[in-house]
């Protein structure tokens, strides 16, 4: 089913925790410039933009409750950021965007952000020594910084079914094996 029509680039979509809306990012409004929308998934009502930045913004992955959406932003300082927007109010009042907050920006590019099934934990990718690394950190902080791709990686992804991390290396799909002692993060070898 088709749920955008406007002429401007739709794409990377992502579904809410609740399978009712979709986001994406867009350039509808400035070509050239993506920023982040969301439609409803069942094809009613109009796209509905969630940031206005003159920066390129893309939706990643969304905290298990909902109401935090993570997304990168190219900021021009630091490259690629990890970034929280926060959702306020319900879905019988309404959802109204909230300021979004740098939660990761060094330089380098941190991107591919991915929340762990119980929301403690985030997965990203960070390019701060030259190549791409899967890290993962407690969320929302503070807290260790755990290294979990041993050759380079990219695109972290959870497992729903098993306490395991994946990610790509080198063409091929890794997992690592992990657990949490406490607040600290403990993964095995890919």
């Amino acid at each position: 089913t088709q749920l955008t029509f406007d002429s401007g680039q739709d794409n990377r979509p992502v579904w809410t925790p609740d399978g009712r809306r979709v986001v994406f990012s867009s350039d509808r409004a400035k070509p050239g410039t993506s920023n982040l929308y969301w439609v409803n998934a069942d094809g009613t009502g109009e796209a509905t933009r969630l940031t206005e930045s003159p920066e390129d913004q893309f939706a990643l992955s969304w905290h298990p409750g909902g109401r935090l959406l993570a997304f990168i932003a190219n900021h021009a300082a630091t490259n690629w950021d990890l970034m929280i927007l926060p959702l306020e109010g319900d879905a019988s009042q309404g959802f109204t965007p909230g300021k979004a907050s740098v939660f990761l920006g060094a330089p380098g590019s941190q991107v591919y952000p991915s929340f762990s099934p119980d929301g403690r934990w985030i997965a990203y990718v960070s390019f701060e020594g030259g190549s791409g690394d899967v890290y993962v950190r407690p969320f929302p902080g503070p807290g260790g910084l755990w290294r979990i791709s041993t050759g380079g990686g990219g695109f972290p992804r959870w497992s729903a079914t098993a306490r395991e991390l994946l990610f790509s290396s080198q063409g091929k799909v890794m997992f690592a094996p992990y657990s949490v002692v406490g607040d600290s993060f403990r993964a095995d070898a890919p």
